[in-house]
């Protein structure tokens, strides 16, 4: 998280890790925001020159869109510990949490009215983003864009200083953000497909030479790279190939030292997407939860030793090594 000045100028880094939606205190002094740096996202409050951090929610559920009320006693925010993404508020110190909405649709971004009687948020109870009005205790709910069946969601929503209600309509419905992550797990899981089936059928039925695993992890990594304009993952690459090149030169995998093949074809994987989500740490923070990417870390291992049977079956092997018969 940055702060600057409005015209753009005197870029400040608040955070050592990454942070999503921030809301100002009304007098300027702390801002309130989530962020994934202890796992499942959760609120947190600090100064605004970024010192004396302090986490608002323990909740082993994601916490998110806080929302400071005008007066800078409450802040409104949404919270799924019950599954849902409810409109929970509670105290600007993190006391007296209670949860404002209890329906089964989900709700989101919580906006407070200029004079602080009312909350405005997201909701899909009725099957498409609607813009709701309630009153800050929960009661007298009101749909208020009123848009039955509507192919839309609601990309934001503030309040102008006479009160009225903004909103602005985005033509496709808001990407859940499971939904995103687990594309992003089966990115990884599909691009070590790729990587594992060219490194094991080379190893299948050659003997690599030291560096060969470096020239096709850093190759491969630097033509995404360009693509993405993130370099740093090169290095990740370059590190990740010299240790697979080590293991290589090591364990010396082939089709008669089935072993040493499977434990290769389980740490290589492993070991290049470890120190992939090693730079997104150093670099800006992980937004997943552990459980995704410690979980996508196992599965690339796993994918390659399962693999390393399709390429090099058991009974395969032992008939290459002369002891089967055809």
């Amino acid at each position: 998280m940055y702060v600057m000045n409005a015209d753009g100028s005197h870029l400040v880094r608040l955070t050592p890790f990454s942070g999503l939606v921030a809301s100002w205190s009304p007098d300027g002094s702390k801002i309130v925001f989530n962020s994934r740096r202890d796992g499942f996202s959760q609120l947190y409050v600090m100064n605004a020159d970024g010192s004396q951090i302090t986490r608002l929610t323990h909740t082993a559920s994601d916490e998110s869109d806080p929302a400071w009320s005008p007066d800078g006693s409450k802040i409104a925010f949404v919270s799924q510990r019950d599954g849902n993404g409810q409109i929970y508020l509670m105290h600007s110190d993190g006391t007296h949490q209670q949860a404002l909405t209890s329906d089964k649709g989900g709700n989101w971004l919580p906006a407070w009215s200029p004079d602080g009687s009312k909350i405005a948020f997201l909701s899909f109870r009725d099957k498409t983003g609607e813009v709701y009005e309630m009153n800050t205790d929960g009661s007298h709910q009101v749909n208020m864009s009123n848009d039955p069946g509507a192919d839309n969601g609601i990309g934001g929503i503030s309040w102008s200083r006479n009160g009225q209600l903004l909103y602005v309509v985005q033509e496709h419905l808001l990407v859940d953000p499971y939904f995103s992550q687990s594309l992003g797990v089966i990115s990884i899981l599909f691009q070590s497909i790729l990587l594992m089936c060219l490194v094991l059928f080379l190893l299948r039925y050659w003997s690599l030479p030291f560096g060969s695993m470096t020239v096709i992890f850093t190759v491969s990594s630097a033509l995404v790279s360009v693509l993405a304009d993130q370099y740093v993952f090169i290095v990740a690459a370059l590190a990740a190939g010299l240790i697979a090149d080590v293991l290589l030169w090591r364990l010396k995998p082939s089709s008669t030292r089935l072993v040493e093949f499977r434990i290769c074809a389980f740490a290589i994987p492993t070991v290049f997407y470890s120190l992939y989500f090693l730079v997104v740490q150093l670099t800006g923070g992980i937004n997943w939860s552990i459980h995704f990417w410690m979980g996508s870390i196992v599965l690339a291992g796993v994918i390659g030793l399962l693999l390393s049977y399709l390429l090099l079956p058991p009974f395969g092997a032992v008939q290459e090594g002369g002891e089967g018969t055809h």
